[in-house]
């Protein structure tokens, strides 16, 4: 997995974190987000599972997506920012919240989703039950422009053997809304590609989580 601590600023190195590391980690990259990132934070720091923390690299914005992530943290000490000096592409952005993480279990936060207050409650709860499992696919519903919402296919649970798991999946990845489910944390820095940015990125990551083991739901 990239290691971007020489590209990375937290906004205020000065603040300290709880001796006690969290139980999960939300990882939130963003570029641009003012417009949908208050409600992201909002419903991440609104779970009914209170020991979290919320790891935000902001990557260079240039509207007022860092004002908005400072005025968070100064409300909610979970609330830890990462500043990037120059924008380093989505994929690295996405490796800097991983590493950043301290906790057993994490989770990708987009920017502009909106999350239900018991998610990380009723995931963390299906993977703790699961020990063979390495991830808790969400259900998941698109709400698209023109006003249609569905489910999509890319939260459904897969099990089976090491080589049946990834097969499975990459015959039919869709959306992959897996990838924004929550995950053991050594599990995805294992799958977390140490490459350059290439199409479907996300997929690669979601197949090697699965090598590992099985995803609930």
């Amino acid at each position: 997995m990239v290691d971007p601590s020489m590209t990375l600023r937290q906004n205020d190195p000065s603040r300290p974190l709880h001796d006690k590391a969290p139980k999960v980690t939300v990882g939130m990259p963003v570029f641009n987000g003012a417009d949908t990132i208050e409600k992201a934070i909002a419903a991440v720091l609104a779970q009914t599972f209170a020991d979290l923390e919320l790891v935000i690299s902001d990557n260079a914005s240039t509207d007022g997506t860092l004002k908005l992530c400072q005025a968070a943290a100064s409300k909610d000490d979970r609330v830890r920012i990462v500043q990037q000096q120059r924008n380093i592409g989505a994929v690295p952005n996405f490796a800097a919240v991983l590493s950043a993480a301290r906790a057993p279990y994490f989770m990708f936060a987009a920017a502009d989703d909106h999350i239900e207050p018991n998610f990380i409650k009723e995931c963390l709860a299906a993977l703790e039950a699961a020990p063979d499992a390495v991830s808790c696919a969400p259900r998941t519903l698109i709400h698209f422009a023109d006003g249609v919402t569905r489910e999509p296919w890319g939260c459904k649970p897969i099990g089976g053997g090491a080589w049946l798991r990834p097969a499975l999946f990459l015959l039919r990845p869709a959306d992959n809304s897996r990838f924004y489910g929550l995950h053991r944390t050594e599990a995805m820095r294992l799958a977390y590609l140490d490459e350059p940015p290439f199409t479907a990125f996300d997929w690669a990551v979601s197949a090697l989580t699965l090598a590992q083991g099985s995803h609930v739901q």
